[in-house]
Parts: structure tokens; sequence; C-alpha cells
């Protein structure tokens, strides 16, 4: 079984998510050969992102991206990494931080307590939900729960098995917008950028020292150029409806 969940929580940008889904799952099924996973994409603002950063990291602010790995066999929530304050998690060369800290099943399922009431109360955040094949019925209960986009593969003959990939990625677009103006890059390509980050976090990579921050780096620069040559990652930002 394969379920890919992205949800929109922020109003800096406009985003596409059904584009960032696309991308999402040619980078794990076409690129990295995963058939079995379980992956949420939390895109956010500043606030939430510093809610998170200081609960699991310990880091004073906000942050560019966070992966908690969901994985057995401890099936502990380890935030795989963070930063602190901009130049943060993504680039050897931006200042990347030293990271992890475990965090406790309590703390996180406290956490999405406060999550889920903000979620009640706050209006729906969606840009581009409706998914190839949904119904009415199913896009409208998309965006009714705030901007989320679901995918669900089952997996060959019905039968269960632990997903190779199990985690969430939780991606600041402040963040986005603020480094791609300091890089002269897009928001859009540091979106996936992060979104690279954090599944080759749940790969495996770490980045704790000099010699695993370059490995991942040119990995993740890899990954990026081949996403970026398969999609126009600049239409991540809808364009604007022209009135009839």
């Amino acid at each position: 079984m394969s379920e890919l969940v992205l949800r929109n929580r922020q109003r800096v940008r406009a985003l596409d998510l059904r584009r960032l889904r696309r991308i999402a799952r040619a980078l794990l099924e076409d690129i990295l050969g995963l058939r079995s996973y379980e992956l949420g994409v939390h895109c956010v603002a500043a606030p939430e992102m510093t809610r998170l950063n200081e609960a699991f990291l310990e880091h004073a602010g906000s942050t560019d991206v966070i992966t908690f790995d969901h994985s057995p066999p401890s099936n502990a929530l380890a935030p795989a990494c963070g930063g602190e304050g901009r130049g943060t998690a993504i680039d050897l060369e931006r200042g990347r931080a030293r990271c992890p800290h475990r965090a406790s099943r309590a703390t996180w399922d406290g956490l999405h307590s406060r999550r889920a009431r903000r979620a009640e109360d706050s209006p729906p955040c969606l840009d581009s939900t409706t998914v190839e094949g949904w119904s009415e019925e199913a896009t409208r209960e998309a965006q009714a729960s705030g901007g989320q986009e679901s995918f669900r593969n089952p997996s060959p003959g019905g039968r269960e098995a632990s997903p190779a990939l199990h985690g969430e990625i939780f991606i600041c677009l402040h963040a986005a917008v603020d480094q791609a103006r300091r890089f002269r890059t897009t928001w859009q390509s540091e979106v996936v950028r992060y979104l690279v980050h954090g599944v080759l976090h749940l790969r495996g990579h770490e980045d704790l020292d000099a010699a695993s921050r370059r490995r991942m780096k040119r990995e993740e620069d890899r990954l990026l150029q081949e996403l970026a040559g398969r999609f126009r990652l600049s239409q991540l930002a809808p364009r604007p409806r022209v009135p009839a």
C-alpha cells in the first residue's frame, strides 16, 4: 500500500498541490523506485514551523524543513532534520544545523491534538486540490479538510506490508520565499528542494558531519536537477484565473 497526503496550511504563496503531488510521486516511484510508502507533506507558515522547531528540535525560531521518521523497528518519532533560523537545514554552504533531537510519542500526540483543534477553527486554505478521477463529493471533502490532497495506491494482491518509507515532512513557505530571494533561486524550487531533503532523510541519509553533509548535498542536487528536467517547477504557483 502506498499513500501520499499533501496538506496546505499556509497563505504565504498560492500553491498547486496537484502538481506538487505529481512531483512527489515522480521522486518516490519513478526516480527512487519505491512501491510502498506512507508520506505526509505539510506546507506551513513560519508560526507553525516555529512551534515544531521549538517543541521537537529545541531551536528558537522557524526553519525551512523538518522531517519526522515513523519507520520501524522502534516506531519512535525522531525529527531527522531542522535548522536554526535562515540558512538552516538544507545546504552545507548555507550553514546546515546539526541534528537530530528525539521526541516522545506523548509530546507528538499532544501537538497533533492542538494542531487539529486549530485546523478546525481556521478557514480552509485551498489552492488546487482536485485529483484526477475524484468525484465531486470527494473534491468537496478535500476542500473541507483545509487544503488536503491524498493519493492511495493499493499494494499488489491487497497484501499489507511495512512501507519502505514512512514519515512526514513539514515545509515552511516563509523560508522558501526568503531563501529564494537570498540565493537567487525561486521559492518553487526551494519547496521541491525541501521535499527532496526530507525524503533523503527518510531514506537513511544523515548530515551530522561534513562528509555526510557533502554526500547528502550531492544527492539532493542530483535529484532536484532531475525533477527540474521533468517538471516546470515554476508552475507550482497556479496561474491567476482570468474572469470570463
